[in-house]
């Protein structure tokens, strides 16, 4: 075995030492950035709980109220993509959407519906059923 063998067989654990620590600290860093993002998304959704309420005060529609955060969102540089993953459902705009997903959707919202009014029917079917028949 050589010298610079030697060296070699040296250095090796103290750059996995050094490729370990720097994974550790990456992970510190990212459990940090998760915090702070769980702490601020929660902010986020009070805030916009709070800006719905106030719109709906002022009778401000859902398409007004999201021209009017666009406004402010281009104003200080976030891109319209980014705002379309911002913004919660009821707020996002179906421009861009395939249409394919809107009819999905749509059929999954008519759904409750239809089940609601095929129970309604259910039940006043039983209810004329099981009401004694006087006239006979």
């Amino acid at each position: 075995m050589t010298i610079a063998d030697k060296h070699k067989q040296q250095q090796q654990p103290s750059t996995l030492e050094t490729l370990q620590q720097k994974i550790d600290e990456c992970a510190n860093t990212i459990i940090e950035l998760h915090t702070i993002y769980r702490d601020r998304k929660k902010t986020i959704i009070q805030q916009i709980g709070e800006i719905k309420i106030l719109a709906s005060d002022l009778n401000v529609n859902n398409t007004q109220l999201r021209d009017m955060i666009s406004q402010s969102f281009i104003m200080i540089g976030v891109s319209q993509s980014w705002l379309r993953k911002l913004l919660p459902e009821y707020l996002k705009s179906t421009k861009h959407t395939r249409k394919d997903y809107l009819e999905l959707q749509q059929q999954r919202n008519q759904q409750p519906l239809q089940q609601q009014q095929q129970r309604q029917q259910e039940s006043a079917e039983l209810t004329s059923s099981s009401s004694p028949d006087i006239l006979h």
